[in-house]
């Protein structure tokens, strides 16, 4: 490595749920948009680890699933007691069989900064540049950034971080009582990728492209990452609203919810059905709104767009924040429970466009649609610093 070969940046991340894969791209993409010449690279550490590991990981999808409520119980069993001490202990004997492979993938991939978009990676990563330090004589910059927005896991925080980010002042203090000095925590809101928020298509540009006539409503119905919710019922309770809206329905890692989606038909082309998708900034734009789980990154995209969310689920736990959010925020409705209590809410809002417009205003003044920027900075500005540039 010469003092002339691009920066080396590494975004860590893994694939539970979609939420921590895109911050970690919406971060690359605005590294790329300031320094084109940057070697970013978006990288599953869980998958550098061991298979242990990576089966552990691999749960996270069914489990939410098919069984939220022992999701709900992990979390808080492992997060109560004033810092953890539960999580604490398990992490101490986990970071015994991560730390010298993150050790070798540190000496293997040379990496001039680090940010983290998982809990499961800080501990780990901070260990593991500390030895680096400490044997190669280099210290690597490293950050986290939170990704759930208020009720986060203790896990996230490594007091030895040289930043931790957070998208709102409910989480900065939490980061501040779990242990993180409050002069590294920075409040800087939900990282957002580019495309949904410089030149994102128009609604007239998205509706043509999916052939929705301009006069119809729309609903984009979503499950997160991992599909999770009863997405057919709910796809079913929309369909049958007044005034036949189309609805946009995104499955995601389910193929059983995204078989069963398409076994409905298409509802006189009514009904629109996707996997795993990257068309989401056209999916939102054409839709009067969203009904999404709580999951922080399609709540936020969808706000950033001015589209108001209904929440039709949320996993115990760290989504339980998001619920509260969009309820006092004005930014959207909050309908758990039923298929049918989710179907009023979103003709509550189709039915009333003064109510849509007002919930559109309070989303986009929760958007911070500087963050991912932000944070590319900052991992830009200590690449250099470590290179002494």
């Amino acid at each position: 490595m010469t003092a002339t070969s691009p920066l080396r940046l590494q975004l860590l991340m893994s694939d539970t749920g979609g939420g921590h894969r895109a911050a970690a791209q919406a971060i690359a993409a605005e590294v790329g948009l300031l320094d084109p010449s940057a070697d970013v690279r978006v990288v599953d550490i869980i998958a550098e680890m061991a298979p242990f590991w990576r089966a552990v990981v691999g749960l996270y999808g069914p489990i939410v699933r098919t069984v939220p409520w022992l999701w709900g119980g992990m979390f808080a069993a492992f997060a109560t007691g004033g810092r953890a001490p539960l999580w604490h202990a398990v992490n101490t004997v986990a970071l015994a069989t991560v730390r010298h492979r993150t050790l070798r993938y540190l000496d293997r991939t040379l990496p001039d900064a680090v940010l983290s978009t998982h809990p499961l990676i800080s501990q780990a990563c901070h260990a593991a540049r500390l030895a680096w330090e400490r044997e190669r004589g280099r210290r690597i910059p490293f950050g986290i950034v939170i990704t759930d927005p208020v009720t986060f896991h203790p896990s996230w925080i490594e007091p030895g971080a040289d930043i931790t980010f957070v998208a709102t002042p409910e989480a900065r203090d939490r980061a501040v009582a779990c242990g993180a000095p409050a002069d590294t925590v920075r409040l800087s809101g939900q990282p957002i990728h580019p495309r949904f928020l410089r030149d994102p298509p128009s609604r007239h540009q998205a509706r043509a492209a999916l052939s929705i006539p301009a006069d119809a409503h729309a609903v984009l119905l979503t499950g997160g990452g991992e599909g999770v919710g009863a997405l057919p019922a709910l796809a079913r309770a929309f369909l049958d609203l007044p005034g036949a809206p189309a609805v946009l329905a995104v499955a995601g890692r389910n193929p059983s919810g995204e078989a069963a989606l398409r076994a409905l038909g298409d509802a006189g082309g009514r009904l629109k059905v996707w996997g795993f998708c990257e068309q989401m900034p056209t999916l939102m734009a054409a839709s009067d709104v969203v009904a999404t789980k709580a999951g922080p990154g399609t709540v936020f995209e969808a706000w950033a767009l001015g589209v108001p969310v209904v929440l039709v689920d949320a996993l115990p736990g760290q989504e339980a924040g998001n619920v509260e959010l969009v309820r006092s925020s004005g930014a959207g409705r909050v309908a758990l429970g039923s298929a049918e209590a989710a179907a009023l809410a979103v003709q509550g809002l189709l039915s009333d466009a003064a109510a849509r417009r007002a919930a559109g205003d309070a989303a986009r003044a929760l958007t911070r649609p500087e963050a991912a920027r932000d944070m590319a900075r900052w991992l830009l500005d200590q690449a250099r610093a470590s290179r002494g540039e």
